[in-house]
């Protein structure tokens, strides 16, 4: 009996101990979904592999971290702050001079087309989509005699921004979410993260592939739509 006992266990050990390896294996290949709102949008973060949990957390509470910095709508953030403080310099983060930055050169190439200055014309159509009613010409004139990136004013070695217009607001919603994405992205890679996707709005970014190989797969829900 005892022999016919020990002949019975084996093989209940040995698939007991396949069940655990094809569930480490599963779990490294499921992902971790992490969602959050922020910067007026719902930004998902999908990472799979170990201590993709962590990192995920981790990919959300950087989100937090920008918007504290870069959006206009947060009271106290650098762009709030600097929208507010009329000709007065404002010291702000390493961060948001390295955004602020590359808003310029972005300026500078596309001959003013791409301007995080249009804060003043988006506020009136802000407005308009709550009210129902187009912004007046008189307003959008005025509007526009307050935009251009070049009267904004950026020093990189005491992190102060100033503006020779006190009416130049800055809306950085061109640019802050992909800026925030290639941080995220790089978080993640330093981690040594092999596999994950990046989605902050339309902004999408992958890294490497799916744990089995497959590509990532990344649409346009109506891609020809009016």
């Amino acid at each position: 009996m005892k022999h016919s006992n020990r002949a019975l266990l084996i093989p209940v050990i040995l698939f007991a101990l396949l069940m655990q390896g094809c569930s480490g294996h599963a779990a490294l290949n499921d992902p971790v979904k992490r969602s959050g709102f922020y910067f007026d949008t719902l930004v998902t973060i999908t990472v799979y592999g170990n201590e993709a949990e962590s990192y995920a957390d981790d990919c959300l509470s950087m989100c937090s971290y920008y918007e504290g910095l870069l959006s206009m709508t947060v009271d106290g953030s650098d762009i709030s702050r600097i929208n507010n403080a009329g000709t007065e310099a404002v010291t702000v983060s390493g961060e948001t001079i390295e955004l602020l930055e590359y808003a310029m050169d972005c300026y500078d190439s596309t001959q003013g087309a791409l301007d995080i200055s249009v804060a003043p014309a988006s506020r009136l159509w802000t407005d308009a989509r709550k009210s129902n009613e187009l912004p007046s010409d008189d307003s959008l004139s005025d509007a526009v005699s307050h935009i251009g990136l070049d009267k904004l004013h950026v020093d990189t070695e005491s992190l102060s921004v100033s503006k020779d217009d006190p009416s130049l607001s800055i809306d950085a919603g061109a640019l802050g979410k992909g800026f925030v994405a290639d941080k995220i992205k790089d978080m993640l890679i330093s981690k040594g993260v092999k596999s994950a996707v990046i989605s902050l709005g339309g902004n999408i970014l992958t890294i490497g592939s799916k744990p089995d190989g497959n590509p990532f797969k990344i649409g346009i829900k109506e891609p020809f739509s009016d």
